[in-house]
């Protein structure tokens, strides 16, 4: 048991000086402008590579229908999104469409 306490402490202090490194760093490191260019399309890659599988697979397999109500409803909030740009009805219009066609 005294192990795993040893474990999660070096665990620990290892991501801490890592996260702290680029913060301390910063001012030293001469990050190229094409790099700064590409870091602004991180956080919308991320969100596709979470949410996009839960949207078109379903029991294993690629499901590309209409059958498919999270997709009809990930393409309602897309489209939500799109035009309102606000995140409360982006999720409430995906939500109700869900619950919409899941009761159907």
């Amino acid at each position: 048991m005294d192990n795993i306490w040893i474990i999660i402490i070096c665990v620990a202090l290892f991501t801490l000086a890592e996260r702290m490194s680029f913060i301390m760093l910063s001012d030293r490191l001469n990050v190229p402008a094409w790099f700064k260019r590409g870091l602004k399309y991180v956080p919308p890659a991320v969100i596709a590579a979470i949410v996009f599988p839960s949207l078109f697979i379903m029991s294993g397999e690629m499901s590309v229908s209409l059958d498919n109500a999270r997709m009809i409803a990930g393409l309602t909030a897309i489209v939500v999104a799109w035009k309102t740009r606000d995140a409360f009805m982006t999720i409430m219009a995906g939500m109700a469409v869900l619950w919409i066609i899941s009761a159907i």
